[in-house]
């Protein structure tokens, strides 16, 4: 679900935001802050639709956003490509994530890991150079 209201939302409006704008490898420390925010697509999304020019925003600097704009010329609406890409994200999971133990997914990628009845036939996962894990 996209917030609108994204700003009262945002970890760093309890930051300094002096610390948003600088130059350098204090944006790394920066971009720190946007890490585990909880609307930082919204954000991201905003700084990109309004070609906002300075500061960390989404967890990008000015440079990786111009860099972004130029390399997608094509998208006119951030908010929409990103509203869309966690839709469908939220409905069909990381597809290059593990699965969740108890999962269908986890028990056929584990069988196939252990040379069960998914693995091709013949083979166990030391032949096909995969490792056993728990």
């Amino acid at each position: 679900m996209w917030i609108t209201d994204w700003s009262t939302r945002a970890i760093c409006r309890e930051t300094d935001p002096d610390a948003l704008f600088v130059q350098g490898a204090a944006q790394n420390r920066a971009k720190l802050i946007c890490r585990g925010c909880p609307v930082r697509a919204e954000c991201l999304a905003d700084a990109l639709d309004n070609r906002i020019e300075f500061g960390v925003w989404g967890g990008m600097t000015e440079r990786e956003r111009r860099a972004l704009l130029r390399r997608r010329p094509d998208v006119t609406s951030w908010r929409a490509l990103l509203e869309s890409a966690r839709d469908k994200y939220e409905r069909d999971g990381d597809p290059g994530a593990p699965a969740p133990r108890g999962s269908d997914r986890f028990t056929a990628s584990l069988k196939q890991r252990q040379g069960g009845p998914s693995a091709p036939k013949g083979t166990d996962s030391r032949e096909r150079g995969g490792a056993l894990t728990r």
